[in-house]
């Protein structure tokens, strides 16, 4: 009986370090992906607001028949510079009549022009359209010809002229919800929301 309690206690002992240096990896983990953020924060927000960037030099395909237009979804309010809040790349075969619809992850880590190693959405808040065209061309070789950018207020008239009477959700379940980072209260009840 000693030995299976000696071993017992042994493996729990084993079993409590091996998950005191998970949580403790985690912990790391978690502290030094908090500070990098924090840093590529601030470097966005002491940039001095600029109305006009680099003009668009979009390039043409090395194919006639291919098509790429960047989507921009900028997180600016009005007149503000703000991050790219969606990026996504349309592309259009005309020749096959074939349409692909591309989103690249806001937080895709790339080496911006003239500005190192930033999370992609820092591109457009650093220089504008152009930049972003010239980050894409630089880390993932896409030519892109056009784009397009709207911000949350075009969003917002964009909404109302697809639905302009709103959007109907049947909500299945209530759904409470209290956001930690700003205490904000959004609750869904169960039936019909607009």
């Amino acid at each position: 009986m000693k030995r299976g309690l000696k071993i017992l206690i042994i493996f729990s002992l084993v079993f409590l370090a091996i998950i005191a240096s998970g949580a403790l990896y985690w912990h790391v983990q978690y502290k030094s992906g908090l500070a990098v953020a924090t840093e590529d924060f601030a470097q966005i927000e002491l940039l001095v607001p600029q109305t006009t960037f680099k003009p668009f030099e979009g390039v043409k395909s090395e194919d006639d028949d291919v098509l790429n237009i960047l989507l921009v979804g900028s997180d600016a309010r009005d007149n503000e510079v703000g991050r790219s809040d969606a990026l996504m790349i349309l592309h259009y075969n005309q020749s096959k009549n074939d349409l692909k619809l591309v989103s690249i992850m806001r937080d895709t880590y790339v080496d911006i022009p003239e500005h190192g190693k930033q999370k992609i959405n820092a591109a457009f808040a650093f220089g504008g359209p152009e930049l972003v065209r010239e980050t894409l061309k630089q880390n993932f070789d896409i030519d892109i010809q056009y784009y397009a950018t709207v911000n949350l207020s075009g969003f917002s008239k964009i909404m109302d002229v697809v639905a302009p009477d709103g959007i109907e959700i049947d909500v299945s379940q209530s759904i409470p919800y209290r956001g930690a980072k700003f205490n904000l209260v959004n609750n869904f009840y169960m039936g019909m929301s607009y």
